[in-house]
C-alpha cells in the first residue's frame, strides 16, 4: 500500500507538471516584524534549498523522499493532518459558529519595506501590515508566498495559482490563509508590484525596498473552507490553521510564466490524505 501511495504521489506530480505547462501556454498596534520573522523561521526550519525538492522522478529529494532526508521531516510522512488537501464539496460540514474571516492588509500606495526572496522553492514576499483574527485570536502576518499550480485543489479542479498569508499568534501558533487565482485576459495589477522580478531572481539573494501590495479583501470574508493541516514542505509541521478563501482571484497567462521562471515549473505538494478531519465551511457558503 506505501508503495501504491508513493506511486500514487508521483502521477499527481506529473499531472501538476502537465497542467502547469498548459496554464503557461494556453490562452488567455506595531508589532516586531523581526521577532515574527525568526518564529516563523524556527518552526518553518529552512532547510539549504537543494535539500529537498519539488521533483517528480525518483532522485530521492522529491515529496514522496522527504521524510527520509532528515528525522526532522518525519511528520512528511508519519503526519495524519498533512496539507494540501482535497476539498469535496459533498464532505463539506457547514459550522454555523464561524465567524466572518477578519482580515487586515495594509495596502498602501507607499508601502515598500517589503523583501522579496526565491528559497529555492518558492517565492516569498516578507512584510509587514496585516493581521487576521479567528475565534478571538490575532494572528500577525509575517509573509506570503506563491504555489503554481495549486496545492489544494475543490472538486476536483486545480487553479494555476495559490497565494499563502502566514500568519503567526503571540504564542507561535500558525494560521495560513489560502487564495486560489484562476486565468485572466489582463494583468493582476497588484501583482505586477513585484512579479516582473521573478525571473531575475537569484536564489538566497534577497531584493529589498518592494512596494507590496495584496490582495483586496473586504473587512469580512463570509465564505470559506477551514481545516487543521500542516506546512506543505518540510518539517511538515501540524497543527496550522487553514482558512482558503472561496472567493477566486485572477492573474494573467504571462503573470504565471513570470513565477513558473523562479520555480523551475511547478512547486506544489501533492495531495494528502483527509483521514479522520473534517473540512468545514460557513452557513452563507454556495456552491
Amino acid at each position: 500500500m506505501e508503495n501504491h501511495y508513493g506511486m500514487l504521489q508521483q502521477l499527481l506530480c506529473f499531472l501538476a507538471i502537465f497542467l502547469t505547462v498548459s496554464v503557461a501556454f494556453g490562452g488567455g498596534g506595531k508589532f516586531d516584524s523581526s521577532l515574527l520573522r525568526s518564529v516563523v523561521d524556527k518552526n518553518m526550519n529552512q532547510p539549504k534549498a537543494d535539500a529537498w525538492s519539488y521533483t517528480c522522478i525518483e532522485d530521492t529529494t522529491g515529496p514522496s523522499h522527504w521524510a527520509e532526508l532528515s528525522v526532522d521531516y518525519s511528520l512528511c510522512s508519519s503526519g495524519k493532518a498533512q496539507s494540501p488537501i482535497s476539498i469535496e464539496s459533498f464532505n463539506l460540514k457547514v459550522d454555523e459558529s464561524l465567524p466572518p474571516l477578519d482580515l487586515t492588509y495594509d495596502n498602501s500606495a507607499d508601502y515598500v519595506n517589503a523583501t522579496v526572496l526565491n528559497d529555492g522553492h518558492a517565492v516569498k514576499i516578507i512584510r509587514e501590515g496585516g493581521s487576521l483574527v479567528f475565534r478571538g485570536v490575532n494572528y500577525s502576518l509575517t509573509e506570503f508566498h506563491l504555489h503554481t499550480p495549486s496545492e489544494h485543489t475543490v472538486d476536483g479542479k486545480s487553479y494555476p495559482m495559490e497565494m499563502h498569508l502566514t500568519h503567526v499568534s503571540d504564542s507561535g501558533a500558525i494560521a495560513i490563509v489560502g487564495a486560489f487565482f484562476e486565468l485572466s485576459a489582463n494583468d493582476n495589477s497588484k501583482l505586477n508590484q513585484y512579479f516582473p522580478l521573478f525571473p531575475h531572481l537569484k536564489v538566497g539573494q534577497p531584493v529589498h525596498d518592494v512596494i507590496s501590495k495584496i490582495i483586496a479583501t473586504p473587512k469580512d470574508m463570509f465564505t470559506y473552507y477551514v481545516y487543521e493541516g500542516s506546512l506543505s514542505e518540510p518539517p511538515c509541521t501540524e497543527n496550522v490553521l487553514y482558512t482558503i478563501i472561496k472567493q477566486v482571484y485572477s492573474l494573467s497567462p504571462r503573470q504565471v510564466m513570470w513565477l513558473q521562471e523562479a520555480v523551475y515549473g511547478h512547486n506544489n505538494r501533492p495531495i494528502q490524505p483527509l483521514n479522520a478531519r473534517t473540512v468545514y465551511t460557513t452557513k452563507y457558503f454556495k456552491k
